[in-house]
């Protein structure tokens, strides 16, 4: 019995650096399951969305203690790893990639509304050359700026430019119907519009729901994710829903619209792609709050990013084909 409870004390932490690191796994485990208990404490989700981050501190851990060859915080650090890599792995597999070309391109960007580089903004959409293009966080000013650019497309929409989350909306195929709904407390609007073009129909919904905050936590952002869920509902044709969701693919929040809705993320099979965050070491460092979900008739055969100067996030750019 002695020798057994001297085994067990000998695998303990006894240093100094070892109880640091048990603090920090302990610390990493509480984030990693916060998300479940957001029901009662909404602020908790705001833990949820850095699992790429969770990941990249348990390898560091891990490999510390592999070369320092404690065992016991090795065997820690990898059984936490498996929950970030179980909500991470799946968005790289699990999507036949479909090989043609598309028939129909959407650049969606926040450009950010104190973003004054308009050169910056209008090579970026001229150089995507895309057939939709959504600018979130758009302006007046950014509106007369891109009066050139403007001219290339024979349809466009714009709303709420003066308030700092504007949309504007350019495209070369026809948009009909479209309009603006106002989204619960932020006012911020949620823009949608009929497709119409002689070989395909969809719904677009262009989105800029309210960001997460400690005050609020989830609420109000789960709040106007309900409200363009009833939007996707009431759309009777194929739907592509994009823009800036301000939450991540493990929000309950994010799972409820996908489910409730049917929808696809085109992120599937191709990663997960962060779009959000420092400019500097964006792989390991970004959160993926920009998404495009389709549901119906309408497939993605690409998944691209594309930089910009004057804001923290990176514009989406996806190719659709129909049946």
């Amino acid at each position: 019995m002695l020798i057994l409870k001297n085994a067990i004390c000998s695998r303990l932490p006894t240093s100094r650096l070892d109880r640091f690191t048990l603090f920090v796994l302990n610390a990493m485990f509480v984030a990693l399951v916060a998300g479940y208990f957001s029901r009662i404490l909404p602020q908790l989700e705001l833990l949820v969305h850095f699992q790429i981050q969770y990941a990249c501190v348990l390898i560091v851990i891990f490999a510390i203690c592999l070369v320092r060859r404690k065992r016991l915080l090795c065997l820690l650090a990898l059984l936490m790893l498996a929950i970030p890599l179980a909500r991470i792995v799946p968005w790289y597999v699990g999507n036949n990639q479909i090989s043609q070309p598309a028939a129909l391109r959407i650049l969606s960007s926040n450009v950010n509304a104190t973003n004054e580089h308009w050169d910056a903004i209008q090579e970026m959409v001229l150089t995507t050359d895309a057939d939709i293009v959504v600018l979130i966080e758009a302006t007046t000013l950014l509106q007369d700026k891109l009066q050139a650019v403007e001219s290339l497309y024979p349809y466009s929409f714009s709303h709420s430019l003066d308030t700092g989350a504007g949309f504007l909306l350019f495209s070369r195929v026809p948009l009909v119907d479209t309009k603006a709904h106002v989204n619960g407390v932020s006012k911020i609007v949620t823009i949608s519009s009929k497709v119409q073009a002689p070989s395909f129909e969809f719904d677009l919904v262009a989105v800029h729901p309210i960001r997460p905050g400690l005050r609020h936590g989830c609420t109000l952002n789960e709040g106007e994710l309900t409200q363009i869920a009833n939007i996707v509902q009431g759309c009777q044709n194929s739907v592509v829903v994009i823009g800036d969701l301000n939450t991540t693919m493990w929000s309950n929040g994010y799972a409820t619209l996908v489910k409730d809705n049917e929808l696809h993320n085109l992120r599937k099979g191709r990663g997960v792609v962060p779009t959000w965050g420092a400019n500097v070491f964006r792989p390991i460092l970004s959160i993926p709050i920009d998404h495009c979900l389709v549901r119906g008739d309408v497939h993605g055969v690409s998944f691209d990013t594309v930089s910009l100067e004057g804001t923290d996030h990176v514009g989406i750019i996806v190719g659709l084909v129909f049946d």
